[in-house]
């Protein structure tokens, strides 16, 4: 019996020493994203834990932040030579583009080729991720700009899904006699006025236009502009269709006024299905895309990824950054992403057998049967980016013009395109 019990702590103990061991030599790969939601954060570290479970020679070590503070520390980092194997960020020219033409991101071209991605990844989500003619990254998240509504508070009323912009002020001005705001938005946030411009682009500038704009032009010089400026940031607000203070709102005070039934419309993007999942308990919510508004141009969503994936040049260890990336493209992993994360990957999941709420099938489903628009977000710098931001605001108070606000975005797109930093054909 003792020779067996001392047999048995041997064996035991030279498991131990295999595992420690094969801990200690295991890759650790650092991960930066902006899953901090508290639907898709949990679902992010399960993906990893399987990851690592079928790859026990990689570790991931993540690191959770906003996009704002992505945007604030990462290309310093990068510079800093800090280790960063793996981030996840926003995929415009000012974002993603500005880190690949800086020389920080690996050219993926080849790695989509090797691994297959190029016919899995849907179109879209690599074309945005394209510049120069080279893939710097993956979009992940498909995303696109609706309109949520209480559907009850429509039923109690006798409203129906407009088609045409005149029944939408025709169902704000009932919402108003009701005593409803009819759109809960709130302007703190800066970056919440941009998604409703690019809904009214798109609808007033019809697309080989606003290609030509986004990709060609060096200034904006069609009246859809002028347009778009003055439907959202002055007539809406003129005719009560937001809170009296909602230049004093943050983008969760805009979601509550529509949670809490204040407000039975929210036009925002479809990032946002998770949350009102989450919270609304007391109405049935629904979604409706933004009514055609000129009878020659046809409804256009704006689409976006919420940011994407790409490769820092600096890591050690760009294989297994590979090879963690395409286990993010697997079957398995469309799974969380849709039913844990409640968002949409960049390549096709069948939804059969998931557990999807009414709302979330009816956003998916939708999401390949709208015409897609552009996310204006994803043509333009950060700088004019920014400077639209702010200008809107400028509006909103009466401290800025819709022509002054076009002459200033205007020059300032004029010097993106002439220094190469804007996107082109």
């Amino acid at each position: 019996m003792l020779h067996k019990s001392i047999g048995v702590q041997a064996i035991g103990i030279f498991i131990i020493s295999l595992l420690i061991c094969s801990s200690a030599s295991a890759v650790k790969i650092t991960v930066w994203d902006q899953y901090t939601a508290p639907d898709m954060s949990p679902a992010v570290d399960k993906l990893n834990a399987l990851f690592e479970k079928a790859n026990p020679d990689i570790q991931i070590e993540r690191v959770a932040m906003s996009g704002e503070d992505m945007r604030k520390v990462l290309k310093t980092a990068l510079l800093a030579g800090e280790k960063l194997d793996v981030v996840y960020t926003e995929v415009g020219p000012g974002h993603m583009g500005l880190l690949a033409r800086a020389g920080l991101l690996i050219d993926l071209t080849e790695v989509y080729e090797r691994y297959g991605w190029t016919e899995r990844v849907y179109e879209f989500p690599r074309t945005i991720a394209t510049f120069d003619g080279k893939i710097w990254g993956i979009g992940n998240e498909l995303e696109y700009l609706t309109t949520y509504y209480n559907k009850d508070v429509f039923q109690e009323l006798g409203l129906e899904i407009p088609n045409s912009y005149e029944e939408l002020i025709w169902i704000c001005e009932k919402l108003k006699s009701k005593g409803y705001i009819p759109f809960g938005f709130a302007s703190k946030d800066y970056w919440t006025s941009v998604h409703p411009f690019a809904v009214f682009v798109n609808l007033l500038i019809p697309k080989d236009e606003l290609d030509e704009i986004l990709l060609e032009k060096d200034k904006w010089d069609h009246p859809g502009l002028a347009r778009a400026l003055e439907i959202w940031s002055i007539e809406f607000p003129q005719k009560g269709y937001f809170s009296k203070d909602f230049q004093a709102l943050g983008y969760n005070d805009g979601n509550m006024l529509f949670y809490t039934e204040k407000a039975p419309m929210r036009l925002t993007g479809t990032w946002l299905l998770g949350d009102i999942m989450e919270n609304v308990k007391t109405f049935e919510p629904s979604s409706f895309l933004f009514p055609q508004i000129k009878k020659d141009i046809p409804v256009r969503v704006p689409m976006v990824c919420g940011s994407g994936y790409c490769v820092p040049k600096a890591t050690l260890y760009p294989e297994e950054c590979f090879k963690y990336l395409d286990f993010l493209l697997s079957d398995e992993a469309g799974k969380i992403w849709i039913e844990e994360a409640k968002l949409v990957p960049p390549f096709p999941v069948s939804l059969e057998g998931l557990e999807l709420a009414p709302l979330q099938k009816d956003v998916i489903r939708s999401l390949f049967e709208i015409d897609g628009g552009h996310f204006i977000d994803i043509y333009s710098t950060a700088r004019w980016w920014n400077e639209l931001c702010s200008l809107m605001q400028g509006i909103y108070a009466g401290k800025e013009t819709v022509d002054g606000t076009i002459n200033k975005l205007n020059r300032i797109w004029k010097e993106e395109r002439e220094k190469g930093l804007l996107r082109s054909r």
